[in-house]
């Protein structure tokens, strides 16, 4: 079970963390054993000890092994069949042998039915217990190698190689914080494209994986090995979506942040004067972004109220509370959880959160009208918000949405904004093209999730632009 836990985490970080992703990598890890019940009669103690052996050398390498496979194909222009390789062997070589070496073991050792049936719970326990206690994410790969010197002791009975086995789990462990570096490290070149990488921080959330990776002179914000947030990035992006609107308001009383990333978007708002809520539901990517951002944003604690929690939830129950701009600066609709975040129904909370003048500001996470999710999400808006308008410059190529019950602003004073930061080629969008696109458009709601549709097809391996 812990086997199958680390494995499914690993290949959402690697591969493409989305819950259709997640959805096959259990699939596949649960299907090792359906194979192994299917040959099990016909499985030779000879071959089972080399599957055995097989298995415990991926077993060993698995906290890595899965990042620096996918990196590697990606890198040899393989990427059609990295599902399929990793998913492949994530059968075969995680819980695979264990169907078929746990009965061999059990009926050896004999036993009544219930001693055996304890002994499994027990088992069960043994990885769910700490997972659901949150135990860091070293702390479970160190127990792993030792359930995996254990599964060598009782399956071999052989003191030198449990020793052998022992000493490498021990090896693996104390240097995995090392070799975990290293392979981000291998993965942003060989996956991400990064020339120079260096990994800086990592951890394992409840939620994602998170890392901080200099490249070159550019520090990165990435979720399961996505690139959200960059410094050379920040600048145009956060324009768009908290500086800009920030400046177009009427009233700089009081702002929310939705999604903390970098807290880059935080800074612009409080430089402007707003006092600020920023709300997040992932503890880890608020404390990397004010550790390892603080040179670019530079704040303290203190400038600012950190809520850690679902923004839906958090909404619905601060009925009385109203906000001059809300800025939903949230990643793409990769996640379900996120896809929900573009939604009507939580656009209408974000509506009834603001003063009658106030403004929200939300990155459609498309490149044009046309694009599907871009398309769904502007339909959304318009069935919430009487007045909208759009934005695209061309250093950040994303279609940004403004709108509330009314506009601060007219088109032309938008555009004289934007070209005063903007190098590059301006498109604005009114409020009746808009509508327009939304009019032939279905909208992004909780039973039609297209823009989460269309973004994971576009990120799977093989169909990256």
């Amino acid at each position: 079970m812990l086997t199958q836990y680390l494995a499914v985490r690993e290949i959402g970080a690697a591969v493409f963390p989305t819950e259709l992703v997640t959805i096959i990598s259990v699939l596949m890890v649960m299907s090792g054993p359906s194979l192994a019940y299917a040959v099990a009669d016909r499985v030779s103690e000879r071959a089972l000890a080399w599957w055995g052996a097989l298995t415990v050398a991926c077993l060993l390498t698995l906290p890595i092994g899965i990042r620096l496979l996918t990196a590697f194909l990606v890198a040899l222009g393989a990427e059609l069949i990295v599902l399929l390789v990793v998913f492949l062997l994530a059968g075969l070589f995680t819980s695979a042998f264990f169907a078929i070496f746990l009965p061999r073991l059990a009926a050896s050792e004999g036993g009544s039915f219930p001693r055996r049936y304890a002994l499994e719970l027990a088992g069960a326990l043994t990885a769910l217990a700490p997972i659901g206690l949150g135990l860091p994410w070293h702390g479970l790969l160190l127990l792993f190698y030792g359930l995996i010197v254990l599964v060598v002791h009782l399956g071999l009975d052989r003191p030198r190689l449990t020793l052998a086995t022992a000493v490498g789990a021990a090896l693996l462990g104390a240097a995995w914080p090392t070799l975990d570096a290293r392979t981000m490290e291998f993965y942003c070149r060989g996956y991400l494209g990064m020339k120079n990488p260096r990994s800086l921080a990592a951890a394992y959330s409840p939620y994602q994986r998170v890392d901080v990776v200099q490249n070159g002179t550019d520090r990165l914000l990435l979720l399961d090995g996505i690139e959200f947030y960059g410094e050379g990035m920040l600048h145009q992006f956060n324009f768009y979506i908290a500086d800009l609107p920030g400046r177009l308001v009427k009233n700089r009383r009081k702002a929310l942040v939705i999604g903390a990333g970098s807290l880059n978007s935080t800074a612009y708002l409080i430089r402007q004067g707003f006092s600020v809520v920023t709300i997040d539901l992932d503890p880890v990517v608020a404390e990397f972004g004010m550790t390892w951002f603080a040179d670019w944003h530079r704040l303290r604690p203190g400038d600012f109220e950190l809520r850690i929690g679902d923004a839906r939830r958090w909404l619905a129950e601060r009925s009385d509370e109203r906000f001059d701009l809300v800025v939903i600066d949230v990643p793409a609709a990769y996640h379900l959880q996120t896809s929900l975040l573009y939604t009507p129904e939580f656009l209408t909370l974000v509506r009834d959160r603001l003063d009658p003048d106030g403004l929200f500001a939300l990155n459609t996470t498309g490149s044009d009208l046309a694009d599907p999710s871009a398309a769904s999400v502007i339909s959304g808006a318009c069935r919430v918000f009487p007045a909208l308008v759009g934005v695209k410059g061309a250093s950040v190529d994303l279609v940004f949405l403004y709108g509330g019950r009314r506009l601060p602003m007219t088109i032309a004073e938008l555009k004289t904004h934007v070209a005063g930061f903007e190098p590059g080629d301006i498109e604005i969008y009114s409020d009746v093209t808009l509508r327009t696109i939304a009019h032939a458009t279905p909208p992004h709601t909780t039973d039609r999730l297209v823009a989460l549709l269309a973004t994971l097809q576009a990120r799977l391996p093989g169909r990256s632009e």
